[in-house]
């Protein structure tokens, strides 16, 4: 098995443009162990972070939809952003209205 610092080497080596022969012969591995790093997915980096509580918050009135929940509200966080997201996906993708020469 390959270390994932020897990975990640691999990973850098080809996006600067190194062809899969040389990153092999310069890093001292196989040319089969090159394809098979790049076939698969990155793995994940591990961090010592804790894991984010949406819970952890104080109990009480949402401002924008009125239920009882942990403050902020999760569901109109994310309602708030997914709208902002469509408004600024719309504004880029915007045409010009159809007009009818009659």
């Amino acid at each position: 098995m390959i270390s994932p610092a020897k990975e990640n080497q691999i990973r850098q080596l080809i996006a600067k443009g190194m062809s899969r022969r040389q990153v092999a012969a310069d890093l001292k591995v196989s040319r089969d162990t090159v394809a098979r790093v790049l076939k698969r997915e990155p793995r994940p980096v591990e961090t010592n972070d804790p894991p984010i509580n949406i819970f952890s918050g104080p109990v009480g009135r949402c401002p924008t939809c009125g239920v009882k929940v942990y403050l902020p509200c999760f569901a109109c966080y994310i309602e708030t952003h997914r709208n902002v997201s469509e408004l600024q996906g719309d504004e880029h993708n915007k045409s010009e209205p159809a007009t009818n020469p009659s």
